[in-house]
């Protein structure tokens, strides 16, 4: 599981700050924040595929004083029957196996990573 914070700096209400963040990671999923902060957030079916699937994901919006947020969002992939299964299969050679468990979790990890640094950095922008 990985996890991803951020600092929101806004003027805006807190229903307009919530609403922003939700706006700006629906590229990401299906995305809602509750009244109380609490973000969940199902990934869209780009980030799984042949090797991994990616994990509901979770997380909070809370208020930092007058003007700041901190936006936390927790992560993670998992490796799909038919990875275990090559990993498995290509067991007579060590390297295989190794790549193709690495995969799933290294190159996905990644795009959602970059999401979701992008739809915060949007969320910043638009709220400035």
């Amino acid at each position: 599981m990985a996890e991803e914070v951020f600092l929101i700096n806004s003027k805006q209400p807190v229903e307009v700050v919530f609403k922003q963040i939700e706006d700006s990671l629906t590229q990401l999923g299906q995305v809602s924040i509750t009244k109380k902060g609490i973000l969940n957030l199902n990934p869209k079916s780009k980030y799984s595929g042949f090797l991994t699937v990616a994990n509901p994901m979770e997380g909070s919006v809370r208020e930092k004083g007058g003007e700041a947020y901190d936006v936390t969002i927790n992560y993670g992939t998992k490796a799909t029957i038919t990875c275990c299964l090559i990993a498995v299969i290509g067991g007579m050679s060590l390297l295989v196996p190794a790549l193709v468990l690495l995969a799933p979790f290294y190159l996905v990890k990644n795009q959602i990573r970059s999401d979701i640094t992008r739809a915060m950095l949007q969320v910043q922008q638009e709220l400035e």
